[in-house]
């Protein structure tokens, strides 16, 4: 026998019921788009927030590491801390620091609901005029630049640690450096712009980066007998933050120095090449790394390379030669 089958139609949802949201409610939808307008100004909007604890302590003894991001030049700082407690404090130096050095004055800040909020943080705030925002309870996706920003620095820390074969306790120092080279590095954002540039007002030189966990020799400046060695191999993790100075690392004794008088040989040049015949390959002096000005030409190869005789002088820097392959 057969069933006729009757449609029926409900113009209304069916109430809800308190049983049922006890027992099946979920987390509500977050908007996978950005809420509000972007930033105009530096300073106009930061947001802050802190990682950790680290599964290990770092050399000076820290164990947490609070990243800031600035809303409208994506500028990062990585600060590393000893405990929760320091955040505070740390954070209100920073504000003194960043105002001075750019003239603009810090108008909100965003963190999570946590961490940064105490009474200290609530007088110094309305000393300064800061608004001071935080995320809903649970939910740090309102906080979602800093977030971004923990993934991005300690995705490229994790690169160098590997690259460099360093004990996992130099996460502060890759952290940083991770921060330094973002800041050096050119947005869309920024049309093509680099937040170093944006912030201090002047094209930053890139002649002084070198692949960072590449070998490094450091020369030996005192108490060295001419028959000893004149350098030190060491290896390079990035880049001293208050001085022209490279940051290095000792793989023997594992002790850490600044030095400015250092030769770098990249991973790439230890790896043979092959030429083919009739190669022409330009070679110029080296050239001494600068943190001010723009960047020199790079190293150029090519089959058909000529120099313009305007440019060599009357010593012949510029030296030209031919190697043949048979």
């Amino acid at each position: 026998m057969l069933c006729k089958v009757c449609t029926l139609t409900c113009p209304l949802p069916p109430p809800r019921c308190n049983h049922c949201i006890l027992s099946k409610q979920t987390c509500s939808s977050v908007p996978n788009m950005r809420e509000g307008n972007k930033a105009t100004k530096p300073l106009e909007r930061v947001f802050v927030d802190l990682y950790g604890p680290m599964p290990c302590h770092s050399q000076p003894n820290r164990l947490y590491s609070m990243n800031v991001i600035d809303d409208f030049l994506s500028y990062a700082w990585s600060i590393p801390l000893r405990s929760k407690d320091e955040a505070a404090s740390v954070l209100q130096l920073w504000h003194q620091a960043v105002e001075n050095q750019s003239g603009h004055r810090l108008k909100i800040l965003i963190s999570n609901n946590g961490e940064l909020i105490s009474k200290s943080m609530q007088d110094w705030a309305s000393t300064h005029g800061v608004d001071h925002q935080c995320t809903a309870p649970y939910m740090s996706a309102q906080n979602g630049h800093a977030e971004c920003l923990h993934q991005t620095l300690l995705g490229k820390a994790q690169a160098i640690c590997l690259s460099c074969n360093a004990p996992p306790s130099f996460w502060d120092k890759f952290c940083a450096i991770s921060a330094y080279l973002s800041n050096l590095t050119a947005l869309s954002s920024l049309n093509g712009r680099m937040p170093y540039e944006v912030w201090t007002g002047c094209i930053p030189s890139l002649s002084h980066l070198w692949e960072i966990g590449c070998r490094a020799f450091m020369l030996i400046q005192t108490n060295n007998l001419k028959i000893f060695c004149r350098s030190h191999p060491c290896i390079l993790i990035g880049y001293a933050p208050h001085a022209k100075a490279y940051h290095l690392w000792d793989m023997i004794d594992g002790s850490i120095f600044n030095s400015f008088h250092v030769t770098f040989v990249k991973h790439l040049d230890e790896q043979p090449a092959d030429l083919l015949p009739g190669t022409m390959i330009s070679i110029e002096p080296d050239v001494r790394p600068s943190w001010d000005s723009s960047p020199p030409p790079s190293l150029t190869v090519d089959s058909a390379y000529t120099v313009p005789s305007s440019s060599l002088g009357k010593n012949h820097h510029n030296i030209i030669m031919q190697l043949w392959v048979v």
